[in-house]
């Protein structure tokens, strides 16, 4: 999919600071070209969710093996980059864009989300159709 698309990732996670906890452990990713047409792909793309663990992977020939715009708590750790020309970006678009301001989508993600409820809670979740 990578190979014909453009700002795409291998692993894709991305606008929803509420999306937390995904790992991306102990896999070999490699070959994947970049084409100046079209903007960057990457393996581990993600656009501001949080606490999103890469550790332990292979990145091999790869333009940007990592590549994580904002969120908080992100982890990169004992990962092995061979060959590849920006093994880590980063970036401050959560900062940047309008859908992370007040009354943008990100906002209304978290005001749905059961943020405010006590740990072991039973969750339920309603979404507003947009």
């Amino acid at each position: 999919m990578v190979l014909e698309s453009s700002d795409a990732g291998v692993l894709y996670t991305g606008r929803d600071w509420t999306f937390r906890g995904n790992q991306v452990q102990h896999n070999f990713i490699h070959h994947i070209p970049h084409r100046p047409d079209l903007a960057p792909s990457g393996s581990t793309s993600t656009t501001a969710p949080s606490s999103t663990d890469i550790i332990g992977n292979v990145f091999y020939q790869m333009r940007n093996p990592t590549f994580i715009g904002g969120g908080r708590d992100n982890h990169v750790e004992n990962n092995l980059f061979i060959e590849c020309d920006t093994p880590l970006y980063l970036d401050s678009r959560g900062l940047r864009w309008d859908h992370f301001r007040p009354g943008g989508p990100m906002y209304e993600t978290c005001e749905v989300s059961p943020t405010r409820s006590r740990p072991g809670a039973p969750v339920t979740r309603s979404w507003r159709a947009s």
